[in-house]
């Protein structure tokens, strides 16, 4: 959650110092893509802690790739790159240094999940997301439970 707030900080830091010009057109798409992502890991990790059946679902339909550590971490790794993308723009986030802490933090993470997964496999097996609204394959096959008897595996 502690990088979600970084990244969706500089890219609101950015979009506030955004001057409506052609040249920096693009770095304001990327102040707003870094806020969308940042608010996507945050609902994500969101639902860890506290379980929302609907918002499960959607982050399982569009999402899916997170729920692995594998997937996770190369979300990770692909947004850390967007960090680097206002380094050398004239859209200045205002606070010096955060373009390259965010993307040490998001890059770290994202190398950290993938290294577990690689390094101590059995690791993929125990790291279980969360299921509340869903119904699990033998509910389905007893014919018994619903979306809301599914406790979160956390």
């Amino acid at each position: 959650m502690g990088i979600a707030a970084m990244m969706g900080a500089l890219g609101i830091l950015s979009l506030m110092s955004y001057v409506p010009d052609a040249a920096t057109l693009t770095s304001a798409f990327l102040g707003a893509y870094m806020v969308i992502f940042a608010c996507i890991l945050f609902s994500y990790e969101i639902i860890w802690w506290q379980p929302f059946a609907g918002l499960n679902k959607i982050f399982r339909r569009n999402f899916g790739f997170m729920y692995g550590l594998k997937g996770k971490g190369m979300f990770l790794l692909f947004i850390a790159f967007l960090c680097l993308g206002l380094k050398d723009s004239s859209l200045q986030s205002g606070v010096h240094g955060l373009d390259w802490a965010t993307f040490a933090a998001w890059l770290a993470d994202g190398v950290f999940h993938i290294f577990i997964s690689i390094a101590w496999y059995e690791t993929n097996d125990a790291y279980k997301p969360p299921t509340v609204g869903l119904i699990t394959k033998e509910e389905v096959d007893n014919g018994t439970g619903t979306p809301e008897e599914t406790p979160n595996a956390v």
